[in-house]
Protein backbone atom coordinates (compact mmCIF):
# COMPACT_ATOMS: atom_id res chain seq x y z
CA UNK A 1 0.00 0.00 0.00
CA UNK A 2 1.07 3.69 -1.11
CA UNK A 3 1.19 6.79 1.24
CA UNK A 4 -0.90 9.87 -0.16
CA UNK A 5 0.89 12.67 -0.18
CA UNK A 6 -0.01 16.25 -1.67
CA UNK A 7 2.71 18.46 -3.77
CA UNK A 8 2.76 22.23 -4.16
CA UNK A 9 1.82 23.09 -7.32
CA UNK A 10 3.97 25.64 -7.08
CA UNK A 11 7.29 24.20 -5.91
CA UNK A 12 6.82 20.82 -6.19
CA UNK A 13 7.46 19.97 -2.73
CA UNK A 14 5.51 17.61 -0.44
CA UNK A 15 2.76 19.38 1.51
CA UNK A 16 1.85 19.02 5.31
CA UNK A 17 -1.83 18.79 6.42
CA UNK A 18 -3.06 20.69 9.81
CA UNK A 19 -6.55 21.85 10.28
CA UNK A 20 -9.39 19.45 9.51
CA UNK A 21 -12.88 20.18 9.41
CA UNK A 22 -15.42 17.92 8.68
CA UNK A 23 -17.98 19.17 6.02
CA UNK A 24 -20.24 16.02 6.12
CA UNK A 25 -19.72 12.05 6.16
CA UNK A 26 -18.51 11.91 2.72
CA UNK A 27 -16.12 15.48 2.54
CA UNK A 28 -13.22 16.69 4.53
CA UNK A 29 -11.65 19.60 4.13
CA UNK A 30 -8.06 20.10 5.22
CA UNK A 31 -5.31 22.58 5.47
CA UNK A 32 -2.39 21.92 3.49
CA UNK A 33 1.28 24.11 3.85
CA UNK A 34 4.16 23.25 1.87
CA UNK A 35 7.00 22.60 3.56
CA UNK A 36 9.90 24.38 1.62
CA UNK A 37 10.60 27.21 3.89
CA UNK A 38 11.24 29.32 0.61
CA UNK A 39 7.41 28.81 -0.97
CA UNK A 40 5.44 28.16 2.26
CA UNK A 41 1.93 28.23 0.43
CA UNK A 42 -0.60 26.85 1.89
CA UNK A 43 -4.42 26.05 0.94
CA UNK A 44 -7.49 24.18 1.32
CA UNK A 45 -7.35 20.45 0.07
CA UNK A 46 -11.10 18.75 -0.04
CA UNK A 47 -10.94 15.22 0.18
CA UNK A 48 -14.16 13.45 -0.73
CA UNK A 49 -15.25 9.72 -0.78
CA UNK A 50 -16.51 10.08 -4.15
CA UNK A 51 -17.65 6.62 -5.41
CA UNK A 52 -17.98 2.86 -3.56
CA UNK A 53 -15.63 0.37 -5.09
CA UNK A 54 -16.43 -2.43 -2.47
CA UNK A 55 -19.86 -2.00 -0.98
CA UNK A 56 -19.94 -2.28 2.81
CA UNK A 57 -20.63 -5.08 4.39
CA UNK A 58 -22.45 -3.24 7.34
CA UNK A 59 -23.96 -0.17 5.14
CA UNK A 60 -25.94 3.31 6.20
CA UNK A 61 -28.87 3.55 3.42
CA UNK A 62 -27.96 7.31 3.42
CA UNK A 63 -24.88 6.70 2.47
CA UNK A 64 -25.00 3.94 0.11
CA UNK A 65 -27.87 6.09 -1.83
CA UNK A 66 -25.37 9.40 -2.08
CA UNK A 67 -22.67 6.76 -3.06
CA UNK A 68 -24.88 5.40 -6.00
CA UNK A 69 -26.33 9.12 -7.45
CA UNK A 70 -24.60 9.75 -10.59
CA UNK A 71 -23.39 5.99 -11.03
CA UNK A 72 -23.96 4.27 -14.68
CA UNK A 73 -26.45 1.18 -13.79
Amino acid sequence: MSTAYIRCPHCGSKMTTARHRQMNELLKELTATCRNADCLFSASVYVEIARQIQPSLAPKPEITGQLLKGQPR
